[in-house]
């Protein structure tokens, strides 16, 4: 666990709050979706992809493993529909150590 958490208790903090509003976001954007409805759901992942963005590429890699895989097994279709692994497990991931991330190039500028 020390690795996936820091020392720094306010980077923990910070690190759990943006993954956390990602998540919340998430889950709000999902009903405007509908799962593959009509066009709201392009304008959603849109949004999506800019916002996880570069996390987001990997949709199109994955789309098509996971489409297949749904396809095979088809109780795994809620949970791994590509947007929704991509943008809600894989982007939650990438806002959890993103603040780490910034806060290491930022203090790397600053000692060069």
């Amino acid at each position: 666990m020390s690795k996936i958490l820091s020392n720094d208790k306010r980077m923990n903090k910070l690190c759990f709050a943006f993954a956390a509003l990602h998540l919340v976001i998430i889950f709000a954007s999902l009903p405007l979706a509908k799962f593959n409805e009509g066009w709201n759901f392009v304008f959603v992942w849109a949004f999506w992809f800019l916002i996880d963005f570069p996390v987001s590429t990997l949709f199109f890699v994955l789309f098509y493993p996971l489409h297949y895989l749904n396809e095979a097994i088809p109780s795994l279709k809620w949970l791994l529909y590509p947007p929704y692994f991509v943008h809600g497990v894989l982007g939650t991931i990438w806002w959890f150590y993103l603040p780490r991330i910034y806060y290491k190039v930022k203090a790397k500028k600053k000692s060069t």
